[in-house]
């Protein structure tokens, strides 16, 4: 439905749109990520951009995005920024990215 709502508009490059296609501003974006959470009835403080951006940064490093480009992805201008999102992590989901990824886990591979 957004393919063709869009189609015959100049959209912006940004991942998130408004229903023009321009540039959502960050209320707009905070509306959405409100709705979103009173939908799975979440309520208080959980319900925020930075949680929504923290879930982002940790769900991608879990699915094994490296740190470098994360830290380009959330704007970061130190990678130092980006690595503390590495601290939230289990060690659990730590050993299931570095099993997945070691060379010793996959040589019959």
């Amino acid at each position: 439905m957004r393919k063709e709502h869009l189609r015959n508009k100049v959209t912006s490059s940004h991942y998130f749109l408004s229903y023009k296609g321009a540039k959502l501003s960050h209320v707009g974006l905070w509306n959405m990520v409100r709705d979103a959470g009173r939908k799975m009835e979440i309520e208080g403080e959980r319900v925020s951009l930075h949680t929504f951006r923290h879930y982002f940064a940790t769900e991608s490093l879990k699915a094994g995005i490296d740190v470098y480009s994360l830290s380009r992805l959330l704007g970061h201008s130190e990678i130092g920024t980006t690595e503390r999102y590495l601290r939230s992590l289990t060690y659990e989901a730590l050993s299931d990215k570095a099993n997945v990824t070691s060379p010793l886990m996959n040589m019959n591979k």
